[in-house]
């Protein structure tokens, strides 16, 4: 809180009489956070620590996924051209050599469909990243509110 808004705090929350200042809760309501300043910088240092360590878990995560994500990719291209160039090759001299081709390529479209989804299933699991440093600071602040504003 800076000298301004500490002011404008004092200066809202009096009301002159006779020359005399009364002063309402909200003096009371900033000594009660200068006592508890020690406290909370300690709380927002945990929290610092808690979400360092959520990070550190999220860029592995997204690591991993990257990573299992290329090589998916590549045995997954290696084995799609291998199966193509197989199949055609057995049906070339065949009448079937049309529908063959056809079918090779939906077959692929499906994989690739089915892929995705995995993928996207993965990628949603973003949502849980930084949980725990969000519930603790909804904690925090539901107690700093109880505490400080009764």
């Amino acid at each position: 809180m800076n000298v301004l808004s500490l002011l404008e705090l004092i200066n809202s929350s009096k009301s002159l009489i006779g020359g005399k200042i009364a002063v309402d809760g909200s003096i009371d309501q900033i000594r009660r956070l200068q006592s508890a300043k020690d406290e909370l910088l300690t709380q927002a240092g945990l929290i610092r620590e808690l979400a360092e360590v959520e990070w550190s878990q999220e860029k592995i995560r997204i690591a991993r996924m990257v990573m299992i994500g290329a090589l998916v990719f590549a045995s997954l291209l290696c084995l799609m051209v291998a199966a193509g160039i197989l199949v055609m090759v057995l049906v070339w001299d065949t009448p079937y050599r049309l529908p063959t081709a056809i079918g090779v390529f939906v077959v692929y479209g499906i994989s690739t469909v089915l892929l995705y989804e995995s993928f996207k299933r993965v990628a949603a699991r973003s949502e849980d990243a930084f949980s725990a440093t969000r519930e603790e600071i909804a904690a925090n602040i539901t107690l700093v509110k109880s505490t400080l504003w009764p």
